[in-house]
């Protein structure tokens, strides 16, 4: 597998947001882009599936599509998603959500963590 440089990525006009703090979910963009990737850190004491939506704001808790495959990450552990070097375009921008929930079946379910307990940064760029 060959590496990404993620230096280039920056150079060529990607942009990173993060949630500044500990939160349950980030509202990352809310226009087209292209998302290039997902870290963090969950500081609970358990085990949160990180979510990615094309969506301009939160879904609501229940039945819902990502845009990936969720990301199990356990208590105290980090967490990356590398989608480089094409990324994945969003039609209508990225917001990430730490759930407590996720089914085994066809569908994944969200709960939104009601508390702060993950950090997120989100790497983009505006189409």
């Amino acid at each position: 597998m060959a590496s990404f440089d993620y230096v280039d990525l920056f150079a060529n006009g990607a942009l990173s947001v993060n949630s500044g703090t500990f939160v349950g979910s980030l509202e990352a963009v809310d226009a087209q882009c292209v998302l290039y990737g997902v870290d963090g850190f969950n500081k609970s004491a358990g085990t949160v599936y990180i979510m990615v939506f094309d969506a301009a704001a939160l879904p609501a808790n229940g039945t819902v599509v990502p845009v990936v495959t969720p990301i199990k990450v356990l208590a105290g552990q980090n967490f990356s998603l590398a989608l480089p070097p094409a990324g994945v375009v969003m039609a209508n921008g990225i917001v990430v959500a730490a759930s407590s929930t996720l089914n085994t079946g066809a569908n994944v379910t969200l709960t939104v963590l009601g508390s702060t307990d993950v950090f997120i940064d989100v790497q983009y760029k505006l189409s």
